[in-house]
């Protein structure tokens, strides 16, 4: 059975919406994925992966749309 992790750390979350580093921390600082500290470390929920990715989807199908 496979599940989802509950959170996972920023490069992996960067992976598994396929944005490099570069775009994943402009989403971060303009507030499009969300992240939280745990310690030393930065992580990022499943359900902020799932909202951050239909936020791009809905952006990309506002630029088609124009």
């Amino acid at each position: 059975m496979v599940t989802a992790k509950l959170a996972y750390p920023i490069d992996e979350a960067f992976q598994l919406i396929s944005v490099s580093r570069t775009k994943g921390y402009q989403l971060i600082a303009d507030g499009t994925l969300k992240t939280y500290r745990a310690g030393k470390r930065r992580l990022c929920s499943h359900a902020a992966l799932v909202a951050c990715q239909k936020a791009m989807e809905k952006a990309a199908d506002g630029r088609k749309a124009a």
